[in-house]
């Protein structure tokens, strides 16, 4: 796993990234929905809300969550926050 931190025109950046079996191109629009995961994207058990609500959160502080992932290619996701000034 890669964590990979930096800030660029006032907006800072986190991404995490994995080596691991990826997920299907044909499933990666499907993530962010609530209760929306199909068959064969979550391999733990759980109601499929973690990535909506990470991206609610996000969406929140004004910022947004990507992910770009291929099958056995692993997965990266990065999070965008913008610079906030006092």
């Amino acid at each position: 796993m890669t964590v990979k931190i930096g800030q660029d025109n006032r907006e800072y950046t986190i991404t995490v990234c994995d080596q691991g079996d990826g997920i299907d191109t044909a499933l990666l629009p499907h993530v962010f929905e609530a209760f929306g995961h199909p068959d064969g994207m979550h391999h733990t058990k759980g109601y499929g809300l973690s990535l909506a609500i990470a991206r609610q959160i996000m969406l929140a502080h004004h910022g947004s969550i990507e992910i770009k992932s291929s099958k056995g290619q692993g997965t990266s996701v990065t999070l965008r926050l913008p610079e906030v000034t006092a």
